[in-house]
């Protein structure tokens, strides 16, 4: 029996034991339930298994039926068998989380390892899988696993990959990205192999959008892992794979992703290829490119960030216009996959605000600039999101001459980024440090912070 089995069982036997004692006092559970305190329907429930209600309720039937805390005890009993089980199952997830991260770091930049090594990773998350992906989900896992390939692509594989590929992004979005970077880099290898398979027209569509979404979705995140190498392959693998296509849309995504590495905005406004960066959204929005609007709203959210950290208030402010235009429009969210609003949007609001918070404080309006910067953090959806914004802060209060502000905005998004492995986050927080003025150098306020770098260095 399993051991979530043995709780409901042992829940099962003491509803048992109480609807036993409430008869031998001679109450039904109408006359039993006043007593407690509690409705009849929850005594119906709880003598059923049906329902898990707290302590309070069996020291109320001890009293009523005189049993000295036999039911609160041995409520207590179950309540500590359950969280032996919690303990139990977190040991577990850790070990799995240790493991998977011991195998990452074997791996050499763009390469995954041996099909023995990388079958070892893929199963360290079939867990997680386990109780969200569908049959065909797990089938999909198993075949990237063991590097198989069908004789044929047909819809339901494409259905498979698409969930699977949610799955790794939602693993994302929750966590550390070195977890869910091994298997998304065995699907993106496994997906490219499929496109020389017969398959239908509209199947290889699918397929096409299916491989420079994942393709993407590797070299962003080896990005923000301060991998270049691993994200220039992937990137550049989908830019190819989109221009095949002959889809424009899907090649302004590709292209769009591809700024992000040679973009100075996630590396504090330092180091880079801006110019690079800033030529590829530039093509990205193209009007002869015939994106959807939520495409171009994020497009012109990261121009308009590439745009401000280069202290061009003006392009800046019209992209952040376009932004908030196209990212408002109702679209119906039909675009799919992983730069679907669905998927890509849960940020890209928070995003364009705190863009907008740089720019409101280049303009000189600090007292908007601090509430837009404020009202980000309360709605940010992840960490990093936090990290990004209190780093445009700090690079705000730079160029407006507030150095303490500057440095505790700068601190807060260190810590951050430590606590979320966030290696870009780090990064982008060294870049606006080297935006302080000289004569800064010698402020308390500076040293600190240098000292926290140094810490993190060590």
């Amino acid at each position: 029996m399993a051991a979530s089995d043995s709780v409901t069982e042992a829940r099962r036997a003491l509803g048992r034991r109480l609807a036993a004692a409430r008869r031998s006092k001679g109450l039904n559970q109408n006359l039993f339930a006043p007593l407690t305190g509690y409705s009849r329907s929850t005594v119906a429930n709880v003598e059923t298994g049906r329902q898990h209600v707290a302590r309070d309720f069996w020291a109320r039937c001890d009293r009523v039926l005189g049993t000295h805390d036999e039911f609160a005890r041995a409520h207590d009993e179950i309540e500590t068998l359950l969280a032996g089980q919690y303990e139990q199952a977190a040991q577990e997830a850790e070990t799995d989380r240790r493991a998977a991260l011991a195998f990452l770091d074997r791996i050499d930049a763009g390469e995954e390892g041996s099909s023995s090594k990388r079958r070892q990773a893929l199963g360290l998350f079939w867990t997680a899988f386990a109780h969200a992906a569908t049959p065909d989900a797990l089938e999909a896992l198993e075949r990237v696993a063991g590097s198989g390939i069908p004789a044929r692509v047909d819809r339901r594989l494409i259905r498979a990959s698409e969930e699977l590929a949610e799955t790794l992004a939602g693993l994302y979005r929750g966590g550390d990205p070195r977890i869910s970077m091994p298997p998304t880099i065995a699907l993106a290898n496994n997906l490219l192999q499929l496109i020389d398979l017969p398959m239908s027209d509209s199947v290889r569509a699918d397929l096409t959008s299916l491989i420079v979404g994942v393709h993407c979705q590797v070299g962003l995140w080896a990005c923000h892992m301060h991998r270049s190498t691993l994200a220039l392959r992937y990137l550049s693998t989908a830019c190819e794979i989109g221009s095949l296509s002959g889809e424009r849309p899907l090649r302004a995504r590709a292209l769009g992703a591809l700024s992000y590495l040679y973009s100075s905005a996630p590396r504090g406004g330092q180091g880079g290829r801006p110019r690079r960066a800033l030529a590829l959204l530039d093509e990205a929005l193209d009007p002869s490119m015939h994106t959807d609007p939520f495409t171009k709203g994020w497009l012109a959210t990261w121009r308009a960030d590439q745009h401000a950290a280069l202290g061009d208030l003006v392009a800046a402010r019209a992209d952040a216009h376009t932004a908030a235009k196209e990212l408002g429009a109702r679209d119906r969210g039909v675009l799919t996959g992983f730069f679907s609003r669905q998927n890509y949007g849960q940020g890209m609001g928070g995003h364009l605000r705190s863009v907008q918070g740089v720019i409101l404080a280049l303009d000189g309006k600090a007292d908007d600039a601090s509430r837009t910067f404020a009202s980000v953090q309360r709605a940010a959806h992840n960490g990093r999101r936090k990290v990004a914004t209190h780093a445009h802060q700090a690079l705000a209060l730079v160029e407006t001459g507030e150095a303490e502000a500057a440095c505790d905005s700068l601190a807060k998004s260190i810590e951050l980024a430590a606590a979320e492995r966030y290696d870009m986050g780090i990064q982008r927080s060294a870049g606006v440090r080297q935006r302080f003025p000289a004569n800064w150098e010698t402020l308390p306020c500076v040293r600190e912070l240098d000292d926290q770098f140094q810490a993190l260095a060590v």
